[in-house]
């Protein structure tokens, strides 16, 4: 009773009617259908149709850095591709430029849940320690463009 007690203290009044018919179990278990791994995670991914060599490395360089990251990295991920840490079921786009230098960096678009990565990066740890670096920086948290 305590856990269900604290769960329902943090609930909207609008949403209270539904968790208060839902067992412990069944929470967890609604819980555990949300939480990433990367096998749901790589799930999400579409691959772009015809790709260049270019687009064929750097998207090789996004699975592998999906396939190795860590559930806490995966949440950071989804949080900034779709704007929710947990799983929704929405599907992630993944598209390509030319930056270069300075203005070099993923980016994404929670509307649409678009990753768009550059072109230029010659080695998969260059990827990911860029890659890592925007996830863990709190102005990749910021809307920066409307």
């Amino acid at each position: 009773l305590g856990v269900l007690y604290t769960i329902h203290s943090g609930v909207p009044k609008s949403f209270l009617q539904f968790f208060q018919k839902m067992t412990v179990s069944e929470f967890f278990g609604l819980y555990k259908a949300l939480n990433a791994t990367s096998e749901r995670v790589l799930d999400l991914i579409e691959e772009p149709g015809v790709m260049n060599s270019a687009e064929k490395r750097i998207f090789s360089y996004l699975i592998t850095f999906v396939s190795n990251s860590r559930q806490d990295d995966l949440r950071l991920f989804l949080r900034f591709v779709t704007g929710s840490s947990v799983l929704l079921g929405e599907s992630i786009r993944v598209l390509f430029n030319n930056t270069e230098g300075l203005a070099r960096s993923p980016s994404a678009k929670t509307c649409s849940c678009t990753i768009e990565l550059p072109l230029s990066y010659s080695t998969y740890p260059e990827f990911e320690q860029e890659l890592s670096k925007v996830l863990a920086s709190e102005g990749a948290w910021a809307m920066d463009t409307i």
